[in-house]
């Protein structure tokens, strides 16, 4: 299915309050489940994300070029403690897997080569709601996918590496490409 780059039609289903259960929270990282404990942010989070999504191929950039990692996974405040970086403004999106759909744009936003990013590798694979809810605007290509704590290997095995370089020379099957 990673060889199909045909996008199937998003549906999506914003959860509804009494399906946001403490049990639910709990599945959620542990920054996450922290940050959800405030009704404030519970309620900003679940009108925000979408739970059922259609699988959708997906692009992130990782820390390494030649091999995928759990921590190529975790959400951007846990990276940004693991790997020293200053972090501006502690919310719930900085909770999630940053992904997107086009992989010209992620190369756009990364800055790719940026020295003050480590980032090395793009990987390319399915986001799939059984490994967690994300977040879908209008008109945008980029995610955050939630993923649950005990989705984290799962979800990372959908992705394989791609080459970096030869997706910037073929700019083959992208958005920006067409």
């Amino acid at each position: 299915m990673l060889e199909n780059d045909v996008l199937m039609e998003k549906s999506t289903v914003q959860i509804q309050q009494e399906e946001a259960s403490e049990e639910y929270i709990k599945r959620f990282p542990t920054k996450l489940h922290e940050m959800l404990k405030d009704s404030r942010v519970r309620d900003k989070f679940f009108k925000s994300i979408s739970k059922e999504y259609a699988d959708i191929i997906v692009y992130r950039g990782i820390h390494r070029e030649n091999r995928i990692e759990r921590d190529d996974f975790l959400g951007n405040l846990d990276e940004a403690e693991l790997y020293d970086r200053p972090v501006r403004k502690s919310t719930f999106q900085m909770c999630g897997v940053s992904v997107n759909e086009d992989p010209m744009q992620l190369i756009k936003a990364l800055h790719i080569p940026n020295p003050g990013r480590p980032t090395l590798g793009i990987v390319r694979g399915i986001m799939k709601c059984q490994y967690g809810p994300a977040d879908f605007q209008e008109g945008k290509t980029h995610h955050n996918w939630y993923l649950f704590e005990d989705k984290i290997d799962s979800a990372s095995s959908e992705f394989k590496i791609i080459e970096v370089d030869e997706l910037c020379q073929k700019n083959i099957g992208t958005k920006s490409g067409e």
